[in-house]
């Protein structure tokens, strides 16, 4: 295969989309919760909104640096919200992700299917596949 096929190609036919730990919000997230979910990889959760949509993420680090007046981690301001997150979408090619990984400097990105979390996409894995697939003719 050659790059520029490479790069056309979309993003769930890839099959570099990996699940994504996710968390209900509804309203009562508790901080034993997201920790859990935080401990596995990507280290970061997704949120959902009643409906299933995608409300947003918690990193460990954005939970590290919001806390309330208790010296605790406040959950629900450490949520970065939808309209703050740069994100794929099922359309998207190889292409279009890297280029939304590199402006927004993200090795992580997470897939949505319309307003739902479908899973991740990491730069890494689009090396590796890129390395395993793509014949460079010189």
């Amino acid at each position: 295969m050659k790059i520029d096929e490479f790069k056309t190609i979309n993003l769930m036919k890839s099959e570099l989309v990996k699940p994504v730990p996710t968390l209900h919000n509804d309203g009562k997230l508790t901080l034993d919760a997201v920790m859990s979910k935080l401990s596995e990889e990507p280290h970061f959760v997704a949120i959902t909104s009643g409906d299933d949509k995608f409300e947003g993420l918690i990193s460990s680090t954005n939970l590290d640096k919001i806390t309330g007046k208790d010296g605790i981690p406040d959950v629900q301001r450490a949520i970065v919200k939808r309209d703050k997150v740069i994100y794929a979408t099922q359309q998207d090619s190889l292409d279009d992700v890297a280029r939304k990984m590199k402006q927004s400097r993200n090795r992580i990105l997470p897939v949505l299917n319309n307003d739902a979390i479908v899973g991740i996409v990491i730069s890494y894995d689009i090396l590796q596949k890129m390395r395993r697939e793509v014949h460079i003719q010189v």
